[in-house]
């Protein structure tokens, strides 16, 4: 309980300050129901809030590095067609709960489009294709998030949509002067969205074992066997592509059982260590250009020297980093770091071209 007398009292100017108009309103919507009492906390909005806040705003920002134009597309990979199903649940239940005043259903729900089905699973799992296709996808789902979110964050929804107007070149002159979106039920597949919650499940228990290894998720390893019932089956056969890719194994072996089990086969060989030297050498030159301020279009001269040879993944590596040039040789270039992976120096060097 907040009393003057006692000194906790939260003045609503001074959070307006200290936390913004946006973040304040979306809290009151996301925090509890209307109808229950809620406790006031600063951190949790900082911590909770802002979260959701940032996601949104580095999602906005990764959509305008890959592509300057936004064109209709034929929605055929099975991860795009989740997607844009979710997203129109997400319309016809945030309205739905909306008009029923259930302001804490729908926030909810809108904050875990973006951080689950946008940021931690689409984004991941189309992360080595940008193509036209993933950017339409994305771009449908951010504007109808800006709308969704523009009555109770108006400064942050209209801030980003300019940036969105700039970039694609769009005619409506504000995010509020756009229609409120209408859910397209016959894009709505409650089959897939299941097999999708599926194969998250049996992603997080590959993952769990994977943390109880001293390799993580960036080293490749050989298989994982996994033993479910039929209806698991079908949604990680479904699914196995973006399985294979997300937990970084070579080959998924499915065998019949009750309940969920998975066995990790951990031995490394030569090539899978280079594999996941490489991963890593990426990881680090990626943060290293943000590190020095480089633009995702600038491009680099880069050199890589180790006791591994990394030359066989030339192609890749330039490609990932924007590199116009790669050596191997111990070549010197102005922007110059020593990186220690698993004991084993990695020499960086590189320039903006």
């Amino acid at each position: 309980k907040m009393s003057k007398s006692v000194g906790n009292v939260v003045y609503a100017r001074d959070a307006l300050e200290e936390v913004g108009a946006d973040t304040l309103r979306f809290y009151y919507m996301w925090d509890v129901a209307p109808y229950e009492l809620q406790m006031f906390n600063k951190e949790i909005i900082k911590k909770e809030v802002w979260k959701i806040f940032n996601v949104l705003v580095n999602l906005c920002n990764y959509l305008i590095t890959l592509g300057d134009k936004i064109r209709e597309v034929e929605i055929t990979a099975v991860e795009d067609k989740w997607v844009i199903s979710r997203l129109h649940s997400l319309i016809k239940n945030y309205s739905e709960n909306i008009e029923k005043f259930e302001y804490s259903a729908a926030a909810r729900e809108l904050a875990n489009f973006l951080l689950n089905t946008l940021s931690r699973e689409y984004v991941h799992i189309t992360r080595d294709r940008k193509d036209e296709v993933v950017v339409f996808v994305l771009y449908e789902s951010l504007l109808i998030v800006l709308l969704l979110l523009a009555p109770a964050a108006p400064f942050l929804s209209e801030e980003l949509y300019q940036n969105f107007r700039k970039k694609y070149k769009l005619k409506e002159e504000s995010v509020h002067l756009l229609s409120w979106p209408i859910a397209n039920e016959k894009w709505i597949n409650k089959e897939l969205e299941e097999k999708f919650e599926i194969f998250d499940i049996v992603l997080r228990k590959i993952l769990a074992e994977r943390e109880k290894t001293e390799y993580s998720v960036r080293w490749p390893l050989p298989s994982v066997t996994i033993t479910c019932d039929n209806k698991a089956k079908e949604a990680i056969n479904l699914l196995k592509r973006a399985m294979v890719s997300q937990a970084n194994v070579k080959k998924i072996i499915l065998k019949d059982g009750k309940g969920l089990t998975v066995e990790l086969d951990k031995r490394i060989t030569e090539e899978l260590e280079r594999e996941g030297y490489l991963r890593e050498v990426l990881r680090r030159i990626q943060a290293l250009r943000k590190k020095y301020g480089l633009q995702v279009d600038d491009g680099i001269s880069l050199d890589i020297t180790s006791d591994f040879d990394l030359s066989l993944f030339k192609d890749e590596i330039m490609e990932r980093v924007g590199a116009e040039e790669i050596t191997f040789n111990g070549k010197r270039y102005p922007y110059y770091i020593v990186e220690t992976i698993r004991g084993n120096a990695f020499h960086i060097s590189f320039q903006k071209v």
